[in-house]
């Protein structure tokens, strides 16, 4: 999807945001046929490692991945990391010392 957009000169927008947040948080049903769901956090490790491939791509590319790999560190802040992620380092926190970095425009 980042291709596609970064190809058609697309910037990150709601679409982006709801599929980067359709793999990042599963949604359960609490029961047959309810409109209740239980959230839980899904596995995307192979996912932010792609993105952060992407950071060494073109311009277009470079920013639509780290707007995505944000969104992802964002929910995962909210919806906990899936159990057996790998530690691939958020660029939100980004580690001791670095400070919270905000979705460019």
């Amino acid at each position: 999807m980042v291709n596609k957009y970064a190809t058609n000169n697309q910037s990150y927008d709601g679409a982006m945001a709801r599929a980067v947040e359709s793999i990042t948080v599963d949604e359960v049903p609490v029961s047959e046929g309810s409109n209740v769901y239980n959230t839980h956090p899904a596995p995307v490790g192979g996912t932010r490692m792609a993105l952060f491939e992407l950071l060494s791509a073109s311009l277009k590319e470079a920013a639509l991945a780290h707007n995505c790999l944000i969104a992802i560190d964002e929910l995962r802040d909210e919806h906990g990391i899936a159990a057996g992620d790998t530690g691939i380092p958020t660029l939100c926190r980004g580690g001791p010392g670095r400070p919270k970095q905000n979705r460019p425009g």
